[in-house]
Formats: structure tokens, C-alpha cells, sequence
């Protein structure tokens, strides 16, 4: 009678959330305190190649934080999900591939003094993201309409190109994280908006695997902002940023919710797209448009506080998760 009370109360949905999302936490700030006290002198080192003098402080801060939280993540998943779907090892094997990439970049930082090539760390993102794209497509049938989650829905096919858009949308969003990665708090927090707006989207959508995925990336991000908040304790690096990044894109693909995240990560896109201006501009015009990218260092140099950047970023991203998250409310009562 006992057990058959556990199962019962274990088979609600809220009930796992929960449990998932502070089992994630938990972990996670144990695992990063863990982390912070056995690897500081293996962690700690000049990692940032391109920051503002502010940041010189900062360059004996641990960094690579994203390998106990993808450990963290691992650990909790294989306590509360269940593993074996598809739907919950793909976004599992995707923080794990970007993580490893992530780790390469970090650990040339670390031990040479500068990170592997663009093109290098660019090949070896288009090979993971064709990989986890490519076990989507053959293990769980995904539609290949595009999705634009307003009123109703507008939806088109758009065939066999949707391999490419859905690699194109991951590296996009791995990418623009990466580049927001600069700031006490900064990406963590908006990463942890970000999943948990899509954790709220799929229980609408009646999507419990991908709700469980995000409200697990959450709980671990929020378990590493404990010690990421000002004054930083622990970095996530690229292990993290790359990972993170990655996994919202593709717990967004599965939900076929992807047109949302240039709302709900709107930070994100202004990030990346600072620093493709910033390259243009110096490239075509011989100039530099900011007087830093990405955008938060602009903002620095301006003086404007990094605790203030941070918050401002933050609340813009609450607003927009908000927006995003009632705009699409007509489309999830319409699919429900």
C-alpha cells in the first residue's frame, strides 16, 4: 500500500518537477563546491583572451564550472528521467558533445594560453549538431513543418531542409550564449529564464519529457549561480555556455517552439550579433562600431556597472519571456 502511494504520487507530473528541479540544485551546488576546492589551481588561469581591463581581477577565478553541472545534470537525470526515451538522452547527449567541445576550447586556454582555432571549434559544432539532429530525425520522426507559435499557428513544411535549419538554429544559440558568457550571473541567469519558459511550455503542450529537461538544465544552472552571482567563485567556461546553449536549442526543436528563442533570448541575439558587427565594421571600415564586443563589454566601457548589466539584461529577458510565453497561449490552448 505504501509503495503503491509513492508510485502514485511519483506518476504527477508537478510532483517530478519538483523533485527534478531541486534534485538538479541540490547537486549542482555540491558538485560546483566540490569542484571549486579540489580543481582551483587546475581551473584557474588567464582563460578570457578578449575582456576589458575590469576583468584583469578575475583571471585566478576557476573556471570550466560547466563540468560539474553536466555531471550534476547526468546524475539527477539517471535518478528521476526516464533515460531510456529518446526525448530525454538526445538533450542529455547534446549537453555532453557541446560540453566536450566546450572543454577542448577551455583546456587550450588553460594549458597554452589561447583556444583552438575558429574553424576547428566551428567544425566540431556542425559535426555534434548533425549527430544529435540527425538521432532526432531517425529515432523520433520529428515533423519537418516550421512553426510559428501565434494565434493559431502558422505552419509550412519545409522538407529535408529542416536538418540544415535545425543545425543552423543550434549553433545560432550555442553561439550567441557563448558570446553572452562575460558578465557575474549574466548568462546563467538568462539561460535559467529561458528553460524555464520552455519547461512551461511543454506541460501546456502535454510534452512531459521535455518539460522534465528543461526544469533539470534550470535546477542545475540555478545550483551554479549560488557561486556565479557577483562576486564570481566559478566560470562555467565554454564547457558550460557551449552545453547549455545547445541543449535550449534543442529542447526548443523538439517542441517546435525553436521561432520563440529569438524573444525569450533576445540578450542572446544582441550579443552574437554585436560581434558579427564589430568584426564587419573593423573588417569593411577599418572602425570599430562598439567600443567592445559583445555588447556587455560596450556597456562596461560606457560605465555602466557589471552588476547593473546584468540586472538590466535580466529584466529585459523576464519581459520577454513573459510576452513570449502569452503570445504563444493562444497556440497551446489550440494544439491542447
Amino acid at each position: 500500500m505504501y509503495f503503491e502511494f509513492i508510485r502514485l504520487i511519483w506518476s504527477l507530473q508537478p510532483i517530478r518537477l519538483g523533485i527534478t528541479g531541486l534534485l538538479a540544485f541540490s547537486s549542482s551546488a555540491l558538485f560546483c563546491s566540490i569542484f571549486i576546492r579540489s580543481f582551483k589551481r587546475l581551473t584557474s588561469a588567464p582563460v578570457r583572451e578578449f575582456v576589458t581591463e575590469l576583468h584583469k581581477a578575475k583571471d585566478k577565478t576557476p573556471s570550466m564550472g560547466g563540468i560539474p553541472m553536466i555531471l550534476a545534470a547526468l546524475v539527477t537525470a539517471l535518478i528521476t528521467l526516464p533515460v531510456s526515451r529518446p526525448t530525454i538522452w538526445i538533450p542529455l547527449l547534446t549537453l555532453v558533445l557541446f560540453g566536450l567541445i566546450g572543454f577542448w576550447d577551455d583546456w587550450a586556454k588553460i594549458t597554452r594560453g589561447k583556444g583552438i582555432s575558429d574553424g576547428a571549434k566551428f567544425s566540431a559544432q556542425i559535426i555534434a549538431s548533425l549527430t544529435i539532429v540527425g538521432l532526432w530525425y531517425i529515432l523520433c520522426s520529428p515533423s519537418t513543418n516550421l512553426i510559428i507559435p501565434l494565434g493559431t499557428g502558422w505552419s509550412f513544411s519545409i522538407g529535408l531542409f529542416f536538418i540544415a535549419w535545425a543545425v543552423w538554429v543550434i549553433l545560432c544559440t550555442d553561439n550567441a550564449v557563448n558570446f553572452t558568457d562575460g558578465l557575474d550571473g549574466l548568462a546563467g541567469t538568462i539561460l535559467v529564464l529561458n528553460f524555464v519558459t520552455f519547461g512551461a511550455l511543454a506541460s501546456f503542450l502535454h510534452e512531459p519529457h521535455s518539460a522534465l529537461s528543461a526544469v533539470l538544465m534550470a535546477g542545475v544552472l540555478g545550483g551554479f549561480l549560488w557561486f556565479n552571482a557577483h562576486p564570481a567563485k566559478l566560470f562555467m567556461g565554454d564547457v558550460g555556455s557551449l552545453g547549455f546553449g545547445a541543449t535550449l536549442a534543442i529542447i526548443a526543436l523538439m517542441l517546435k517552439l525553436e521561432c520563440l528563442i529569438p524573444l525569450t533570448g533576445a540578450i542572446f541575439v544582441l550579443e552574437g550579433i554585436s560581434v558579427v558587427i564589430q568584426k564587419w565594421g573593423f573588417k569593411f571600415w577599418k572602425k570599430r562600431i562598439f567600443k567592445m564586443a559583445p555588447l556587455h563589454h560596450h556597456f562596461e566601457l560606457s560605465g555602466v556597472h557589471e552588476t547593473t548589466i546584468t540586472a538590466r539584461f535580466v529584466i529585459v529577458t523576464v519581459l520577454l519571456c513573459i510576452t513570449a510565453f502569452l503570445l504563444a497561449l493562444p497556440y497551446l490552448f489550440f494544439c491542447s
